[in-house]
């Protein structure tokens, strides 16, 4: 009789393939016994199964596939692309991640660990490094937006001067005034005004003694 699945025969003796590998019926060569899906080796084994992060679609001497990166897999053996998992919302993984830890926060976001959802930096504040660290206070007289990724975020906010972003700026002095974010010179009030420092518009401009004007 012939052999069955699973089996090779050669002089009249039956063989069970090696671990994880299978044939067709009638075979009568080790070789015949190729590796499941989701494991690798030579035609004839030994077959073992594709590390946490990659998976092997097919039966046969493939390779395993690292998972993409933003996503991982704990799955051993896994049989395809889709039992890779994305990482949880603003995380990153690198390719063959195969643990969900390995999904840390991206920059602008934070998390007190690794593998769970991150939260934007707030307004102010910026985060340049992955993973699970503080956002940091952006320099005095500055501003940032939500989820911030870098100092250079930080700018001046009105009222306020520096000769680039990502410092600390100073006050406009008495007398001059600054609308505008960002870095860039205070303006000079209108002659026979005055301001008093860190002034954010011209209307903080007005008339000083024994000046009038029909408005400040």
């Amino acid at each position: 009789t012939g052999c069955g699945e699973g089996r090779w025969c050669f002089g009249g003796v039956e063989h069970a393939c090696a671990e994880h590998s299978n044939s067709v019926g009638l075979s009568s060569s080790e070789t015949a016994c190729i590796c499941d899906a989701g494991h690798v080796g030579e035609d004839g084994g030994p077959c073992v199964a594709c590390a946490a992060g990659r998976y092997k679609v097919g039966n046969g001497t493939g390779v395993c596939v690292a998972c993409g990166a933003d996503t991982y897999t704990v799955a051993v053996p896994a049989t395809s692309a889709s039992m890779c998992v994305s990482c949880p919302a603003h995380t990153s993984s690198g390719e063959g991640s195969g643990y969900i830890t390995s999904c840390t926060c991206v920059g602008g976001y934070t998390a007190g660990s690794d593998g769970v959802e991150c939260t934007a930096c707030g307004v102010g504040t910026y985060k340049s490094e992955t993973g699970t660290g503080a956002c940091l206070v952006c320099p005095s007289g500055t501003n940032s937006s939500l989820a911030s990724t870098a100092v250079g975020n930080c700018s001046c906010i009105a009222g306020h001067t520096a000769e680039s972003d990502g410092v600390a700026c100073a006050a406009c002095e008495a007398g001059k005034y600054k609308s505008v974010t960002g870095a860039g010179a205070c303006s000079s009030c209108p002659a026979g005004t005055n301001s008093s420092a860190g002034s954010d518009g011209v209307y903080d401009c007005i008339c000083v003694a024994g000046y009038t004007a029909g408005s400040d």
